[in-house]
């Protein structure tokens, strides 16, 4: 499974200096420190660990007081504990041919690799560990969770590698082997554009959301969803096999388009039958108002477990 896969398809590699400085000028666009306080209120530390002493405040319980170092010290102390994180994260990443393409500023691999850099880093920051799987037919990169600054550029590093995209796409088929590999309860998020997956991933989602906390961003480019119609004759590429045929856009654009909607109705049902969290993203659109709210729906939601 592991096989590194060869593929003809060339790509220049995005320069992981300038998705640094994107990635920096994205996070200056929101309030840091609301992302990441938000982040860790949705994802869980595993328990506290104690810190410190500090001195007893109006606003602190009365129970937190620890009664034998305060008599000693001779004033009121109170146990300061900080959040033990220890949790993994997994990047899942396609990088086939279908996510070579767009029709916008960026290629759907690229905007992908905006997404994953900002969350990785937040997780990072959050002192999560931070892993990650590339997918085409086969698994071609599989790292095991780290924490710390190093990781988060190991995967920058391979984000940014075009030698990493290319070839055929087997959604299900890494999906049932990865779940062997990643440790319970793990945070698993899934990034790609999700083209013909709805139909056979019923039994493998509906383990992913039992055995994980797992979500799914699916990356679109607008030529996925609507053919140009300005125009009479087009060429459409099957990214896999390379065949190719010409077409009048204006013939067959409304049928396109339902299937492309019922597919993609198809998946969110699946997910939402699987607690599976999904939310999508066009690569023509801004990611950061999506990802935000994806977040605050998820603290929503465990606002209403909780009471």
């Amino acid at each position: 499974m592991f096989r590194k896969t060869k593929t003809k398809t060339k790509i220049s590699s995005m320069d992981t200096r300038k998705l640094l400085n994107q990635l920096e000028i994205n996070i200056k666009k929101t309030v840091q420190t609301k992302l990441i306080g938000r982040y860790k209120s949705i994802f869980r530390g595993t328990g506290l660990e104690f810190d410190s002493f500090r001195d007893y405040t109006p606003e602190d319980d009365y129970f937190k007081i620890d009664w034998k170092i305060s008599q000693r010290a001779n004033k009121l102390l109170v146990r300061q504990y900080i959040e033990e994180r220890k949790i993994k994260v997994y990047f899942i990443v396609n990088t086939s041919n279908s996510m070579l393409f767009g029709s916008s500023v960026k290629l759907k691999n690229e905007y992908a690799a905006d997404i994953i850099s900002l969350l990785a880093y937040v997780s990072v920051a959050s002192n999560d560990m931070v892993g990650f799987a590339f997918f085409n037919e086969e698994i071609t990169k599989f790292v095991k969770p780290l924490t710390g600054d190093k990781q988060f550029f190991i995967l920058l590093n391979e984000l940014t590698n075009g030698k990493n995209y290319g070839g055929g796409c087997k959604f299900k088929e890494t999906l049932d082997y990865l779940f062997h590999l990643i440790e319970e309860r793990s945070v698993v998020i899934v990034v790609s554009d999700f083209i013909g997956v709805s139909k056979d991933i019923d039994k493998i989602a509906k383990l992913y959301g039992k055995k994980f906390d797992t979500i799914f961003i699916m990356v679109r480019d607008k030529r996925d969803e609507t053919l140009a119609c300005d125009i009479k004759q087009i060429v459409l590429q099957d990214p896999y096999s390379n065949k190719t045929l010409l077409v009048d856009p204006n013939l067959i654009n409304k049928r396109y388009e339902a299937y492309v909607k019922k597919e993609e109705e198809n998946l969110k049902d699946l997910l939402t039958k699987s607690d599976i969290d999904f939310v999508k993203i066009n690569t023509d659109k801004p990611f950061l108002p999506l990802v935000m709210g994806l977040f605050k729906k998820r603290e929503l939601q465990r606002k209403e477990i909780l009471a």
